[in-house]
């Protein structure tokens, strides 16, 4: 038994989303802030700046799909939803750049960029779900063996 079952389910639903989003605000701010201070470009088109957002990417996938779904009485669910919400707002500026046919022209300039962002942040965010995974799995088998 872990802390977390100690708290009031209604509880637990409560601040699972929350304390998700804090969390990775904090976690892209720290490292945002790292890879300012490191000199990372921030510009798309630059080898630097697609490197610095790609490894903000995976991180902010991990922390998006695996705290509020560690916090929340059902981890897995939870965990998918998440998935699929931070996959949405990271494939979002590519349909919005789609539709807008000033922006469209632009669309083969970055097409790299996104691909390698939208893959980190896919990759954190699997990583994330294999950890529900095995933490929801793991304390299953202690249920049943108590």
């Amino acid at each position: 038994m872990n802390r977390l079952d100690a708290w009031p389910r209604s509880l637990r639903w409560a601040v699972f989303l929350p304390a998700g989003i804090v969390a990775v605000l904090i976690v892209d701010g720290v490292l945002a802030n790292v890879f300012y201070a490191i000199g990372l470009s921030r510009s798309p088109q630059s080898t630097a700046g697609v490197t610095a957002a790609a490894l903000r990417a995976f991180p902010w996938g991990l922390t998006l799909t695996f705290v509020p779904a560690i916090l929340s009485p059902r981890p897995w669910a939870v965990g998918l939803v998440m998935f699929v919400i931070g996959l949405i707002i990271r494939v979002s500026p590519v349909v919005s750049m789609m539709t807008v046919p000033y922006q469209r022209e632009r669309l083969p300039d970055v097409a790299v960029a996104f691909a390698v962002i939208i893959g980190a942040h896919v990759a954190g965010a699997g990583v994330g779900l294999y950890l529900i995974r095995r933490l929801a799995g793991a304390q299953h088998s202690k249920g049943a063996a108590a």
